[in-house]
């Protein structure tokens, strides 16, 4: 799986590939921000699915969720036909 995710971040917009590495274990590059870079995200973070939210190597949560919710979206959209899929099989 992999995806191109555009969020809102702090002063600008942020763009992330994110590529899964294993089972509940993602990986958000950044491609490019357009905001202040002082307050520029990381530009890789490791992403890991919880039972109900999203943890990983950054300690901003607002930031985890809202790629989080774009890879979940994601799946949901690629296996609408099916919901019994494992959302890390795609």
């Amino acid at each position: 799986m992999e995806l191109e995710a555009k969020i809102k971040y702090k002063t600008g917009n942020a763009c992330f590939k994110i590529q899964k590495d294993t089972e509940g274990i993602y990986t958000a590059s950044l491609l490019n921000y357009d905001g202040e870079n002082a307050l520029s995200p990381p530009e890789g973070i490791i992403l890991v699915r919880g039972i109900r939210y999203w943890t990983g190597s950054v300690e901003d949560e607002i930031l985890l969720t809202e790629l989080g919710k774009l890879i979940d979206a994601h799946w949901l959209e690629k296996n609408s036909a099916d919901p019994t899929t494992n959302p890390d099989s795609v």
